[in-house]
Order: structure tokens, then sequence, then C-alpha cells
């Protein structure tokens, strides 16, 4: 008997495991957000200020990260410090345990990445000749360096990605997390986006390059949240996705490339983070 997508469609997703949000960390021009403090982030969207500043003008990793670092790109920097606030909020200690390792993976969303180290390279490779050219520099001007460097010093193992689909790299990047757990491949995800304001990145989208952020979540299965007592933000379904999706944080946030979807979507967990305590 041949049967249409409608049919098959709800069978499909009664195999699909259920995934749940149980923490967050945004770092932005706005100030720092997490579950702990969503009504904060629901709030800011509701007051109608306008803002011309973009830029977190006080960024320091010293402040999320006790572990000393050499040169970083300052789009790994706020990805190391977004993932530490958003592990925190999840009550999930860091590097994560040898046995939950292998089952815990990461996506990243950029859409430039480490675009101002690359430039960095490049100059003195054509200044100097590419014998003379900073090793260092280039380990650190990878699109996915910033995932590489989360992946090492949060001891994750599991299934990971770096996406790229400008100002949706983010959502793309939490929706192949949502995807990974959901199938099985892993029990537990970090995942979000990053962008860094940078003069190349300014050169590159002049129009379109005035916000930065750092914005990460921490997915697991429904069951694994629930056996270890965790507090549950909200329920990763289609309709989250799609709210976040029709909004737009740039008034608020401004134009933070492949973070602006991650922050889109963390406003939306705010909100049922918010809602969720209300029916409680």
């Amino acid at each position: 008997m041949n049967r249409n997508s409608q049919d098959v469609a709800p069978e499909r997703e009664t195999l699909l495991i259920p995934v749940v949000v149980t923490g967050f960390g945004a770092i932005t021009a706005r100030g720092d957000f997490s579950g702990a403090n969503a009504q904060s982030l629901h709030q800011s969207t509701l007051d109608g200020t306008q803002h011309t500043n973009f830029a977190i003008d006080d960024f320091e990793l010293s402040r999320y990260l006790s572990s000393p670092k050499t040169y970083l790109d300052r789009c790994s920097a706020l990805a190391l410090g977004a993932c530490a606030l958003a592990l925190r909020d999840a009550g999930i200690e860091y590097p994560v345990e040898a046995s939950d390792a292998d089952r815990f993976g990461i996506t990243l969303g950029t859409h430039l990445g480490c675009l101002e180290t690359m430039r960095g390279f490049l100059d003195k490779a054509v200044e100097r000749g590419v014998r003379m050219a900073n090793p260092l520099l280039f380990s650190h001007s990878y699109v996915n360096s910033p995932i590489s460097l989360c992946a090492i010093e949060y001891g994750l193992k599991g299934y990971h990605a770096t996406l790229c689909a400008g100002a949706n790299s983010g959502l793309e990047a939490t929706r192949a997390a949502h995807d990974a757990i959901a199938l099985g491949h892993v029990d537990a995800m970090l995942c979000g986006g990053v962008e860094a304001v940078s003069p190349t990145r300014s050169a590159c989208a002049p129009d379109d390059a005035n916000g930065e952020a750092g914005v990460f979540f921490v997915l697991e299965s429904a069951e694994r949240a629930r056996e270890r007592g965790a507090k549950v933000l909200c329920a990763l379904k289609q309709e989250v996705f799609e709210s976040a999706s029709s909004l737009d944080s740039r008034s608020l946030f401004g134009a933070c490339g492949g973070a602006q979807s991650a922050l889109q979507l963390a406003i939306v967990v705010a909100q049922e983070a918010q809602n969720q305590m209300i029916r409680d």
C-alpha cells in the first residue's frame, strides 16, 4: 500500500528522541544573559530603547574562564566565554566527565569566523614571505578554530560541526545539534553562534557588521536531563525554531552575523522559560 509523506511523518515523529534546553549563555553589547536571568533578556526586548552601540566594550575572557590563554581571535574568545556561561547555567561541570565525553558534542554557527586573524596572517605572509609568516596566527585563522578550541577546553568528543549560513548560522547549528540528539547520535550538545566586530569584517560587510555576540545553548535528551535532575528551560520543538526565525534582534543587538539568529532563539527560550515559571 502506498502512503504519502503526511501518513509517514507522524510515525517518524514518534521515533525521535525528545530534546530540551537546559541552559544558555549570551555575551552581548547589552550585557550577559542566561537562563538564570531570562527575565532580563525578555524585558530588554520590550523596553523600546533605541541603541547605537553594538560592540562589547568591556569583554575580557578571564571573567568567564580561569585557564590562561595566549593568543585568541576575538571570535574564539567570545565562543569560549559564551560556552562557559551556558554550561554553568545548565549545572554542568567542565571539562565534562570522561564517561560522557563521547556522547557530548558541539555545533557552532558563524558567518565569517576568525577573519581578523586570517587577515593578519595573510598580511604578514605577503609582507615577509610565507616562510616568515606566524604559524600561531595560522592555527587560529580557520572558520572552525572556535569550535576546536571549545571542544578541547570543555572536553567534548561527540558529534561536532561548524556551519556557515549568514545570519542563520547560529540557528542552523542549533538545528543540527537538535537532530544529532533526536536521532540518537549523542545525548547532549553545546550549540549556538558567534561573530566578532573587526575592521576586516566591517570592510567585507560594511552595511551588516556593527554587532557582535557569542550565544550558546546546552541541549540534552529529555531522559538525560530528567536523570540528572536538570532544570528544563523549554522543550526544543519546531515551533520554537519558527518563532526565532520570525524575530529581528538587530534593533537591540545590532547586525551580529552568525550570532544573530542564535540571539533570536535565546529571546524565544527566555520567553518560554518565563511562561514555564508562570505555569508552575
